[in-house]
């Protein structure tokens, strides 16, 4: 399982510059910007406390439903399903995240690492 938010609805919600205010007087002021072609955003978070500020600056790629679901199942997942919350509801232009939910297939040669061994059980020679 994936959760993140669709680049569709960050389409609709995107603002370069946010900044909240935090209980405890702490100011975060975050600047996103849009690069390679809205596959990527550049973040800048500034937090100032205590007239001293941190600046933490990463990026992450962001995914459409159509791009993720092709990205699980280039890498060899299955039956990959899209949503567009936690309680299940179709993914689609208002869903608030996107769900990807997928397996992967279970091979006669393969088994989990976790599962316990029974020679009993087993076709290998």
């Amino acid at each position: 399982m994936i959760e993140l938010l669709g680049k569709e609805n960050l389409a609709k919600i995107f603002q370069p510059t946010t900044s909240t205010l935090l209980p405890d007087g702490t100011l975060v002021v975050q600047r996103h910007e849009i690069f390679d072609d809205w596959t990527r955003v550049r973040n800048e978070w500034l937090v100032i406390r205590n007239n001293r500020v941190k600046n933490f600056t990463f990026h992450h790629t962001v995914y459409s439903g159509l791009e993720l679901r092709e990205q699980l199942e280039r890498t060899g997942f299955v039956a990959v399903t899209l949503y567009g919350n936690l309680d299940g509801d179709e993914y689609g232009p208002n869903a608030q995240r996107l769900i990807a939910i997928g397996r992967k297939p279970v091979s006669k040669h393969s088994r989990s690492r976790f599962a316990s061994h029974d020679p009993a059980n087993s076709d290998e020679i």
